[in-house]
């Protein structure tokens, strides 16, 4: 059904392409479920039919919109795409968005910013990604207050991007300020405080500080 969709539109039978890509669409949907890669797919094939019908006004607006109903997963199909630069766009346009809309502090603006910063870890441009993990996390603190679960994961992602830079020293600081307050929080026991522990263990295994991880792993599981 795609494949021929797409033929159709290599051929300029529009009509006939638009039918099967839309029946393609409805059934991944359906289906998969409308954040799967596949659908998002079959998303961008509507457009691309939109751009080869010269109805450009119409792609930027399908473009848009699908942005604006799925901007993780959008952002993780062009990203494994490897179109870097096309998410990076998307994202700053969607952020700008939200921005005007909603506000520099609003709930959604920080998570698009969020979507951002990964975006430039998955690329290794890890000064950048921390600029705007550590503009979230003072925003966060301001607004939200230093223990909501928004601020404690701003500082795992901040412990993190630390990590992946080699400045194991800021990063432990990071981590432990964030685990401190989880276990005041949630408890030493409970599933938050937990995860933020296998993260460490993890951090610590990757340069073959395996006592440290095994000497965390044991204080925690008897808090």
């Amino acid at each position: 059904m795609l494949n021929l969709g797409l033929f159709y539109i290599s051929q300029r039978d529009f009509i006939r392409a638009e039918e099967l890509l839309q029946e393609c669409l409805e059934t991944r949907k359906r289906v998969l479920g409308p954040e799967h890669p596949d659908t998002i797919n079959s998303h961008y094939n509507i457009i691309a039919l939109r751009n080869a019908e010269g109805n450009i006004p119409e792609a930027s607006r399908l473009t848009v919109q699908l942005l604006q109903d799925h901007t993780k997963p959008v952002v993780e199909f062009l990203r494994a795409q490897k179109q870097f630069a096309s998410a990076e766009a998307l994202v700053k346009i969607r952020i700008n968005h939200l921005t005007k809309e909603n506000g520099p502090s609003h709930a959604s603006t920080l998570a698009a910013i969020d979507i951002l910063a990964q975006l430039y870890q998955s690329q290794d441009k890890y000064t950048d990604s921390e600029l705007l993990i550590r503009q979230n996390l003072e925003t966060r603190k301001q607004t939200l207050g230093p223990h909501h679960e928004d601020t404690l994961a701003s500082m795992y992602k901040l412990g993190l991007v630390l990590w992946l830079q080699d400045r194991y020293d800021a990063s432990e600081r990071v981590f432990f300020e964030a685990l401190e307050i989880r276990r005041k929080v949630f408890g030493g026991q409970h599933e938050k405080t937990k995860e933020l522990v296998d993260v460490i263990v993890a951090c610590y295994q990757s340069v073959g500080r395996f006592d440290d991880g095994d000497e965390l792993r044991a204080k925690y599981s008897t808090l």
